[in-house]
């Protein structure tokens, strides 16, 4: 009867704020989040320093990124204390919906909210998703992603939760900016400069090296099938800075451990007419244009994980790979955020040609077939390091 009684009061739900009240109702028991103090930080005013100091745009970004709050906590730009996480009831009284359902994933949906008068991101499960065991799962795990991932500059901050049953609800930070490959397409991004741009593509080296090395071991970011999706990964914040938003799928790889798991590939990468070249090549479909059915049993199970079930909702699964598949496609990601709003004449498009060669050793590097040869992340982020301090001193 209890189960028929939330059914029908998630189902009638119209309003977000009825939808909060209902997973404070449902979690009474469910609590793990104790409430603390806040911890006061000496914050800089960012502006004031940079001009005192002459920073550079990676000179303020990297004095921006050192102020971290402890794990648990959290402190939007204008802050000046870490707030502990919200809990259910922190989040039914201080949270306002702004706008519901601004989009929708495959399994979440997204709403903007206030936070104090700051913009904040309202993350839940998707209702019309809840009878589904894989979609609900999926969700819930990439909630543990963002949580073991924190703090990190790099990441998107987790400013609370609440888990009732088969709902998980998350409020993070907003990209002001939207994502990355919506950004790329602004005016304001036209405008970067060259060594600016380079700190765009650093930050987002910078967070795959980070998955690469996480607190819970070497992962794999499984999201990333095209360069528009790797992209959308990633979010813009209102001061220029890139953190990773989508941790749904990172499994576990680490080339040192001879660590490897399977990504899911979409029905567009086994089509052998598409371009697949972004893709690593020990992580593509071994089969063009054939389903599993259709592949010889033996073949099937030597090349792809034994036992796998692929009934249902078929997911087609790549061979077993680590992180290395993920450095391939550093260079394609570079290149989108360099070039991007660029003209194919002028000073500027000689400058990017000019960047492009520069890095033209590294990018080798990453696109070499065997990926125990391939660079880590690091290596690739400390190139580009270089890059954008010698094209700050030439005002590039």
């Amino acid at each position: 009867m209890l189960a028929i009684i939330h059914v029908i009061m998630i189902a009638t739900i119209m309003i977000s704020s009825q939808y909060v009240t209902a997973l404070q109702a449902l979690t009474q028991s469910h609590r793990d989040l104790v409430r603390r103090e806040v911890i006061e930080m000496e914050l800089p005013n960012f502006d004031d320093e940079a001009e005192q100091n002459n920073s550079t745009f990676l000179d303020k970004r990297l004095s921006r990124d050192s102020y971290q709050c402890p794990n648990g906590y959290f402190r939007l730009s204008s802050m000046q204390h870490c707030q502990p996480w919200l809990d259910c009831d922190s989040i039914e009284e201080q949270i306002q919906l702004t706008q519901k359902d601004v989009g929708n994933g495959l399994g979440k949906m997204f709403s903007k909210a206030e936070l104090d008068g700051q913009q904040v991101a309202f993350i839940r499960t998707r209702e019309d998703k809840l009878t589904s065991g894989k979609i609900v799962n999926r969700v819930r795990m990439g909630f543990e992603n963002l949580k073991m991932l924190q703090p990190h500059p790099r990441v998107t901050q987790l400013l609370g939760y609440c888990i009732a049953g088969n709902i998980t609800v998350m409020i993070t930070e907003l990209g002001t900016w939207g994502d990355l490959r919506q950004f790329l397409l602004t005016n304001t991004f036209k405008e970067f400069t060259m060594a600016q741009r380079t700190d765009i593509a650093l930050q987002v080296t910078d967070a795959i090296g980070y998955i690469h090395n996480s607190p819970d071991g070497g992962r794999i970011n499984c999201d990333m099938n095209t360069v528009g999706q790797a992209l959308a990964q990633f979010i813009v914040l209102e001061d220029f800075r890139v953190v990773l938003n989508d941790v749904d799928d990172l499994p576990k790889g680490d080339s040192r451990l001879n660590l490897k798991s399977q990504c899911v590939v979409g029905r567009h990468n086994i089509n052998s007419s598409a371009d697949h070249s972004f893709e690593a090549p020990e992580r593509r479909w071994p089969w063009p244009d054939k389903y599993p059915k259709e592949i010889d049993p033996a073949e099937f199970e030597a090349r792809l994980r034994p036992n796998e079930d692929y009934s249902g909702e078929i997911e087609f699964k790549s061979p077993q790979v680590d992180e290395k598949s993920d450095i391939w496609k550093l260079p394609d990601l570079i290149e989108k955020i360099l070039i991007s709003g660029i003209p194919s004449e002028g000073v500027q498009a000689k400058r990017a040609k000019a960047m492009l060669n520069h890095l033209k050793p590294i990018m080798r590097e990453c696109k070499i077939k065997q990926p125990e040869k391939r660079p880590t992340a690091k290596i690739v982020s400390n190139h580009l390091m270089r890059l954008e301090r010698k094209l700050e001193g030439l005002g590039w």
